[in-house]
Order: C-alpha cells, then sequence, then structure tokens
C-alpha cells in the first residue's frame, strides 16, 4: 500500500464562543452576532492550542451558524453564505491569496447559491456543499485536479466548481488531501489521496479520482479523522448502527485485531452505534444505550481502561454514566453526559490540559472542574494560541500563562470584548474569583513584556 506524504494539519473541532456557548464541533448551532471573540480550539492539535481571531471583518447582519476548521478557518451564516480566513496561502474566492498566517480579516467566497458545509483540505484542496446537494471545489494542487476536474484537467481551480457526482449529496468529509461524500442513496464516495488506504480503494494507488466505496450502503453518516499531520481511519455508520472503519491502523484503531491499513471497509465488533470519532491512535464510539467503547493506542491512557495496555478490539469504558456525546483529540477522550457534566481521560500534558492535577495521563474517566487552562506564548502583539477548558467555572478560575515576564496583567474580557476583571501578578498560576460574573463566556487576556497569551472559559451558576 502506497503512501503520499501530504503536510496537512486538519483542525477536526472548533469551539463557538457566543454569549455563553462554547460548542465542540464540526457544526454547532451558535446563539448571539458577530461582535464577539471566536476561538478556534484544534483539540487534535494538543498541546500546541487553537488559534484566536475576532470575527469583525464579516458584516454584522450576516449571523455565523458553524465554524469550520481544516488548515483555513471556513465561517457559514444564517443566510448560507460562507467566509474564509486564510492561514497561508488557501482558496478563499477568484484568486489564491497568499495572506499573513496573523490576519483576522475572512472573505466572502462567491457562491450564487446557500451553502451548509466545508471540508477538504484547502493546502490542497477545499469542497463546499450546497443546500441542494451539490458539491463544488476549488483547487491548485496538479496531481489533484485530474481527480477532481477530469483527466484532461491542468488548469487550477480558484474559483468553487461543481463535481460531478451521479446523485446529490447528504454530508462531505475530507482530511490530508482525501475526500469524502455521503450521497442520498446511502453510497458513499472518495476521491484524492489514498495513503493507508484512507479512500478505500484500488490500494497501489496513491491517488483516486471520484468512485464509489465498495461494500458501504444505507450509511447515514461518515467521519474522517487527521491528528497533528496523521492521517487517521475513515468511519461510516449504516442505518442499523453498524460501524465501519478503513485507513490507516498504525495503532490499532480500526478495531480489526491487527495494525495493519486496511484499504477495505471493516464492520467492527460493536452495534447500535451512533457516533464514532478518532485520535492520533486510537478510536472511540458512543452506542444508543449510551455506553462508551474505545480501542486503539492507550500509551497515555486515552482508552480510560485500568491499565496503559493497548486493546486492537473495542473496549467499554467504566465508570461512566449515560453519555450523549463523544469527542476525541490526540491523545485525549471527552465525553458529556445527560446531565452535560465533562468527563476525560488520557493525555493530561504537565498537569494542566484537562485541569487534573499530579497525573500526565488519566486512565479512568474523571469528571472535569472548574477550568485549569494552559496558555502559549505568541512573539509578538497578537496571542497565537489560546488555551480553553469546557468545564464551566462557579467561583474561581485558575490561569496558568506561561509568560515568562516578571509582571503580568490579566484582563477579564467577555464576548463584546468589556473588561470586566483586572488583575496583576508575579505568579505562574493565578486563581482569579469569577463569582462576581453572570453567566456567559469570557477570555482572560495575559500581557506581559511585550508577550500575549490567552485562556477562554466559561462561568456557569
Amino acid at each position: 500500500m502506497k503512501t503520499r506524504i501530504i503536510f496537512s494539519f486538519t483542525l477536526t473541532l472548533a469551539a463557538i464562543l457566543m454569549h455563553g456557548q462554547i460548542a465542540f464541533a464540526q457544526v454547532r448551532p451558535v446563539i448571539g452576532n458577530n461582535e464577539g471573540w471566536v476561538s478556534c480550539d484544534s483539540m487534535n492539535m494538543q498541546p500546541w492550542g487553537p488559534t484566536y481571531l475576532k470575527v469583525d471583518s464579516i458584516p454584522s447582519n450576516e449571523r455565523i451558524t458553524s465554524l469550520y476548521l481544516s488548515g483555513a478557518i471556513f465561517a457559514l451564516t444564517k443566510s448560507g453564505a460562507v467566509y474564509g480566513r486564510p492561514l497561508a496561502e488557501r482558496f478563499v474566492g477568484d484568486t489564491l491569496d497568499s495572506i499573513n498566517r496573523n490576519s483576522f480579516v475572512f472573505r466572502r467566497i462567491p457562491f450564487d447559491k446557500p451553502v451548509k458545509m466545508v471540508a477538504g483540505a484547502p493546502s490542497q484542496f477545499a469542497m463546499y456543499l450546497t443546500d441542494d446537494g451539490d458539491v463544488y471545489a476549488a483547487c491548485d494542487f496538479p496531481d489533484f485536479l485530474p481527480l477532481l476536474f477530469g483527466n484532461d484537467h491542468t488548469t487550477p481551480v480558484y474559483r468553487p466548481k461543481k463535481l460531478n457526482l451521479p446523485k446529490k449529496v447528504r454530508s462531505i468529509s475530507g482530511i490530508g488531501g482525501s475526500a469524502l461524500a455521503l450521497l442520498e442513496d446511502g453510497s458513499v464516495w472518495s476521491w484524492g489521496n489514498n495513503s493507508g488506504g484512507v479512500s478505500a480503494r484500488d490500494p497501489d494507488s496513491l491517488d483516486v479520482p471520484i468512485g464509489q466505496v465498495e461494500g458501504l450502503s444505507r450509511i447515514r453518516m461518515i467521519r474522517s479523522c487527521e491528528s497533528h499531520g496523521d492521517l487517521g481511519p475513515c468511519y461510516a455508520i449504516d442505518s442499523s448502527g453498524s460501524l465501519f472503519a478503513w485507513g490507516p491502523n498504525n495503532g490499532g484503531q480500526i478495531g480489526d485485531g491487527t495494525r495493519k491499513d486496511r484499504s477495505t471497509p471493516f464492520r467492527v465488533a460493536i452495534t447500535d452505534v451512533v457516533d464514532a470519532k478518532g485520535g492520533r491512535f486510537h478510536s472511540i464510539a458512543l452506542r444508543s444505550d449510551g455506553s462508551v467503547w474505545t480501542w486503539g493506542s492507550n500509551a497515555n491512557g486515552q482508552l480510560g481502561l485500568p491499565t496503559f495496555i493497548a486493546s486492537f478490539t473495542p473496549q467499554r469504558v467504566t465508570g461512566l454514566p449515560p453519555i450523549r456525546e463523544i469527542f476525541s483529540s490526540r491523545m485525549t477522550c471527552f465525553a458529556v453526559d445527560s446531565a452535560g457534566r465533562w468527563w476525560t481521560w488520557g493525555q493530561n500534558m504537565n498537569d494542566l490540559m484537562l485541569g487534573i492535577p499530579e497525573s500526565d495521563a488519566v486512565r479512568s474517566p474523571t469528571r472535569m472542574s472548574d477550568p485549569c487552562s494552559i496558555t502559549h506564548v505568541a512573539d509578538g502583539p497578537q496571542p497565537r494560541d489560546v488555551g480553553i477548558h469546557p468545564q464551566p467555572a462557579t467561583q474561581y478560575v485558575t490561569i496558568r500563562h506561561g509568560l515568562a515576564a516578571v509582571t503580568v496583567t490579566i484582563e477579564i474580557v467577555d464576548v463584546l470584548g468589556r473588561t470586566h476583571i483586572t488583575q496583576t501578578t508575579t505568579l505562574d498560576s493565578v486563581p482569579v474569583d469569577v463569582s462576581s460574573l453572570p453567566p456567559g463566556t469570557y477570555a482572560a487576556h495575559c500581557t506581559g513584556d511585550g508577550h500575549v497569551a490567552t485562556s477562554v472559559f466559561n462561568v456557569a451558576r
């Protein structure tokens, strides 16, 4: 099986922070306007952290409803307009933009009909699914142009062009130059990069054109994953709740009992599945009864099992109440129970990532307490990274700013940019009393000696 090396970092989870809402997902409604802070959290990129920006270049009458991260950042609005914010050279319209990485400007991508989903790896191509079920793509990667637009196509496409698919499309997913589409008849189609068999077609080809994935029917959900540049497996769930997986399997995350890559869908030994996600070398699935199952590498306790021994087949995670949502980062798992409480296990870098002290790896599911956020130092006046903790604070939040400065000023700011608390400290770890703050989402801006670090947290009552 051949492998194509593509340098692409796909950020799979977005935290949209508006008026007290923190949402970890690729698609999630947002309450509020666009005047506040938006933090794009790349949980699969820990411990490097997310990107921080302020949405001030999207018209105020355009309400953001979804945020997608895949090399570039895309914002969808209630009207179906799509805006793109490049991180380097990315597709955002009629031309290839070379905008500085620190640019916080969104540009509208030209469409004459509403868009409901964005996917792809914009260093190779970007995809857009419109409300009427058509898929459009922009691309200038020479190897992929014939795959997307036909064998004789060699001219870069900067303005999104419609792809030739046999039926209307319900969903799209894309990672590292590879793409999946779920058609209205329940079939799955793939194209692009085929490293590790991620396209589930022709294991001897580095790249594949648009074509159907055999062995899948009546599919209702597709998902592909990537972590820190490592392609992960792809997942499909059919109408009966059966889970299929294929692609890279170096951690045993396919669940077939081996560590060999698979170029054909494998039916995982678990039933009644409602969701599945992947980390760097592990997988996590949620069943309809609220139970959580994991498999793959367990070097950092990411399987939630009593030991650090890997499991190449699904094992139930014990010690959890009924769960309604699951999330996976690079080497960490998260679960939200029916009461809205957050649980976590796995990598806990420097005791800080999960807010759980005295442990670099958390083996058993642990309920997350009040925030204890990591932050990262930027080399200029703009914060490069943002620490974020999903569990709301009620009394105190501990800010660990990480700035190499003698004196640090901390400002607690709400989503409209209003300062509520100002505090100066010489400590690296600072407890801040937030009991007087109304419920909502806040940013803690830390400044010292020309450096800036930021933590984002929620306050609840």
